[in-house]
């Protein structure tokens, strides 16, 4: 209900956060937020994805479960443009707390570098014009934070020796996950 999410101690800046997913893809992550018991897990997994209205995107096999996604280019600059437009719309609301920075984070870490470039070059043409904008857009990749301020943006890029370090955790982590799944 914190309108921003996020407040500054000093409440000069407010920070509205959201992540750049299709409504489809916000309902995939839902079936996957949830713990379900090992004894009836699929049935349990499948009745979730009808309910959610994704059970054509779910695949089972040998009792692991995927969700199939169908995205293009065109599908992500327009995802994003939605994403900010409505926190813009969010923004100029007149219940919504305005501080002397307003600012917005969008977590777009499964979008390649080209898609936001893509989205950032003609800006214009997909962002909304509103009597109160953000003061500052972050979008959050795997290349690095875009800061985008005034229609200009620069990127401050992931180091390399973090990626490196955790890329091989994680793999590991995930190859660790998927012998448990695949052993029982």
């Amino acid at each position: 209900m914190d309108r921003p999410d996020l407040i500054s101690d000093d409440e000069e800046i407010g920070i509205e956060v959201t992540s750049a997913k299709s409504e489809n893809e916000g309902r995939h992550d839902k079936l996957f937020q949830q713990q379900y018991p090992l004894e009836n897990r699929t049935e349990i997994i499948k009745q979730e994805a009808k309910r959610l209205n994704i059970e054509k995107d779910l695949f089972v096999v040998n009792g692991i479960a995927s969700l199939k996604t169908d995205d293009s280019r065109t599908d992500r600059i327009k995802i994003l443009s939605d994403i900010i437009n409505t926190k813009l719309k969010k923004l100029n609301e007149k219940d919504y707390n305005k501080y002397p920075i307003n600012a917005l984070y969008v977590n777009a870490f499964h979008y390649f570098k080209e898609d936001i470039d893509a989205f950032l070059f003609d800006y214009d043409k997909y962002i909304k014009p509103h009597s109160l904008n953000f003061d500052f857009i972050y979008i959050f990749n795997m290349e690095g934070l875009y800061v985008v301020d005034n229609k200009s943006y620069h990127i401050l890029p992931v180091a390399e020796d973090i990626v490196l370090k955790f890329k091989p955790k994680a793999l590991e982590y995930a190859k660790e996950k998927l012998d448990v799944h695949v052993n029982k």
